[in-house]
């Protein structure tokens, strides 16, 4: 869409804690918000940290400028303060200086981000969006370490707060030690977008899978916390053609898959070796009976996951049913049948069996609720209102 006369000049930061684990493209909160913005006619840039660019600028118009860190894990690599001024000061340098770009407000997300979308916003005099898709406490830092007293300083600037489920937002506000009265906040679920899954690959065939197999799906973090432990305990005692496959958003070293090695069984466990593309992963869904969304309890980050797991909206948006862990934060999945909550790794073969034995059902269930409930354009109108209210800025 061209820019129209009621457009504004926006920037969006995204820069997590973790930079090597999160791209933008995984992160539907935040790429929903930037094609919303573009869908409207505004003039957004859009600072990233990763090396390869061109994933955005052929999704977004010409609306969307992309403009780069650099790659790479900034808290590793960096040691001294004028090296963080001169990586931090990358993007800017190509955009009138940090002074002068007069942006209308600033969106932020990753914790990174936030602090430099605060920052900005501040040199431009405007106001300033808090995208929040993981509370602070769940990168394991103390409540007062320096990147958690950034955070809450960011958030504390905020005009408003935009969270993937509003089950979130009581306890978020609680570690930014800010008040809902004084700070409104927005919701936008964490889900993928429908023109997002279009790709089809055989892969049966490329992963030396049976034809008469039936896949389920572990995809994510692959990690104790993830349960996958737990999953491949129960392997043995699943449906005989049923088999799993599992895909890490980063390449899962030798030295974890030897850990589970006494777990691994012959011809029913098959991994794909590197992390996939986004419309690769979505086909790997919707090729997948079901996805496991199973989480040990970390903490409130966790117990109130709610919309904003995305592996588990990704598996309801592409159509399949999800096996969750049982906290009251899900507990839609069974409300709408879109799949079955687990607690102990024992009841994960009953669930199976009953999501295969009505499986035309669950997948009907999970598109008409992506359709009703997660569908990000009937969220926008919402997020909209919030920041009118709060700002005056109609950003539709």
């Amino acid at each position: 869409m061209n820019k129209s006369s009621n457009s504004y000049r926006i920037a969006f930061i995204h820069h997590p804690f973790s930079a090597e684990f999160a791209l933008l493209e995984s992160m539907p909160i935040g790429l929903n918000v930037v094609q919303a913005l573009d869908n409207a006619g505004h003039e957004v840039d859009l600072f990233i940290w990763e090396k390869n660019p061109s994933v955005y600028e052929k999704r977004f118009s010409s609306n969307v400028r992309v403009r780069q860190f650099g790659s790479g894990q900034p808290k590793r690599v960096i040691k001294r303060k004028l090296d963080w001024l001169n990586y931090l000061n990358q993007p800017f340098a190509h955009v009138d200086g940090l002074r002068h770009k007069n942006y209308d407000c600033v969106f932020g997300l990753g914790q990174i981000g936030l602090w430099l979308a605060s920052l900005l916003a501040r040199h431009s005099n405007a106001a300033y969006f808090y995208i929040n898709d993981e509370f602070p406490s769940s990168y394991g830092l103390p409540h007062n370490s320096y990147w958690n007293r950034m955070e809450r300083k960011a958030a504390a600037g905020a005009s408003v707060i935009i969270v993937p489920d509003e089950q979130r937002a009581k306890p978020l506000y609680k570690e930014l030690e800010l008040e809902i009265s004084t700070v409104p906040y927005a919701v936008i679920p964490n889900v993928i977008a429908a023109q997002e899954i279009d790709e089809d690959i055989d892969w049966k065939s490329r992963l030396g899978i049976n034809t008469d197999s039936i896949p389920l799906l572990h995809a994510g973090s692959v990690a104790d916390w993830a349960q996958v432990p737990e999953i491949l305990a129960s392997v043995p005692y699943w449906p005989e053609q049923t088999v799993m496959i599992i895909n890490g958003r980063t390449p899962v070293g030798h030295s974890y898959k030897q850990e589970l090695g006494h777990l691994l069984v012959k011809d029913r466990v098959f991994w794909t070796e590197q992390p996939l593309r986004e419309s690769e992963l979505n086909s790997l869904v919707r090729s997948s009976a079901a996805s496991f969304a199973l989480y040990r309890d970390l903490g409130e980050n966790i117990r109130t996951i709610g919309w904003s797991a995305g592996k588990l909206l990704r598996s309801i948006a592409c159509g399949r049913p999800v096996i969750a862990s049982r906290y009251p934060s899900l507990a839609f999945i069974e409300e709408f049948e879109l799949g079955r909550l687990v607690t102990h790794p024992a009841e994960i073969p009953a669930a199976i069996t009953s999501l295969l034995n009505d499986q035309q059902r669950y997948e009907s269930n999970c598109t008409a609720y992506t359709d009703t409930h997660l569908a990000a354009d009937k969220w926008w109108p919402h997020v909209v209102e919030r920041i009118k209210k709060a700002t005056g800025i109609a950003l539709a």
